[in-house]
């Protein structure tokens, strides 16, 4: 036993950071495998307004700027994204770094922050965390001390971004917050699609610390689930003859859940706040149901042709087929 015990946290160890790379590819808007804010279409690669980088804002119109620079620097974004496609980080990170030099100079404090933020990205990428937080930072504090057009998105935007290094360097807690902004900063601006994804990555940041619990109640909430309807004391055969355990039974089976699943819209964020769903479903136990949901992401998936979730969450449902088998081996206690 003590063996199996051993052995299960080696596995742990070694594909809980796999694993957690892998959903922030899907969960996090951006170019592919890349951490960002906005993914509202397709998973593909590129710099479509709901991918990528966060979407140059219109240039504001300053007396003491010409047409020919605005251009320029327009220009010179513009040249940086096409280099982060093609992974040609450090070349990509100078352009943006000049950007924000330039729109400092020009006294655009939004298109400045927004260059840092993208910057960041590029950091990111070539492991230079410390450089990669320290201009995220700057970021964020510039927009908190300005308002202008555009504010808001760059700023949810640069706390996502935040969000995600935080997360890759085990910080949990202050994910989980640079998360919680996200959300409050899409609902201000009535994006409901948004706020699910940052709701995701909340989840995600729950799971890191453990809260796997938590993260299914907040999941179920975001998805407009009712409350407890993927808890597993509900959807086991009840032994009890009372007439309100047989209620119980009768509202909340298998069959019940599926119906509320086949509610939810299709679209990518919801088939990945399913898939998380499903994760931390499995993770605690709940097998039945994390099957139920996973499928209902699966089948999202596939609608929408959305490779990399089909593959995590056919990866998830092997899971559950290995769990099913070796019992012991597999499963994992998760706490509150």
């Amino acid at each position: 036993m003590k063996l199996i015990k051993k052995h299960h946290k080696r596995l742990t160890r070694f594909f809980a950071p796999m694993i957690m790379t892998a959903l922030l590819c899907i969960t996090s808007p951006g170019f592919a495998q890349i951490p960002s804010i906005l993914n509202t279409g397709p998973q593909t690669s590129g710099v479509a307004t709901a991918m990528g980088f966060a979407p140059p804002l219109a240039i504001a119109q300053n007396k003491n700027i010409s047409n020919a620079s605005q251009q320029a620097r327009l220009g010179s974004n513009s040249q940086a994204v096409l280099l982060y496609n093609k992974k040609q980080f450090e070349q990509a990170a100078k352009l943006f770094e000049q950007a924000g030099r330039d729109y400092q100079a020009a006294k655009n404090p939004i298109q400045q922050a927004l260059s840092l933020s993208n910057l960041s990205l590029c950091y990111q990428q070539l492991g230079r965390w410390d450089d990669a937080s320290r201009v995220i930072t700057e970021s964020i504090k510039l927009l908190n001390t300005t308002e202008g057009e555009g504010k808001v998105s760059v700023l949810a935007q640069s706390y996502d971004i935040q969000g995600e290094l935080q997360l890759a360097r085990g910080q949990g807690e202050a994910a989980l917050k640079s998360w919680q902004n996200v959300a409050s900063l899409y609902t201000q601006q009535n994006q409901p699609q948004l706020v699910l994804a940052s709701q995701t990555n909340q989840a995600q940041a729950l799971q890191s610390l453990g809260l796997y619990r938590r993260a299914i109640i907040l999941l179920e909430t975001a998805l407009k689930l009712p409350p407890g309807s993927t808890q597993e004391q509900l959807l086991t055969t009840s032994k009890e003859t009372s007439e309100n355990s047989q209620k119980i039974q009768d509202a909340t089976d298998a069959a019940k859940l599926d119906r509320l699943l086949q509610k939810v819209p299709a679209s990518l964020e919801t088939a990945s706040a399913l898939h998380s769903l499903g994760e931390s479903l499995r993770v605690v136990g709940n097998l039945p149901q994390a099957e139920l949901v996973l499928k209902r992401s699966l089948s999202i998936a596939n609608q929408l042709q959305l490779a990399d979730t089909v593959a995590l969450v056919q990866l998830g449902l092997g899971n559950i087929a290995r769990t099913q088998i070796n019992p012991r081996l597999y499963t994992c206690l998760a706490g509150w």
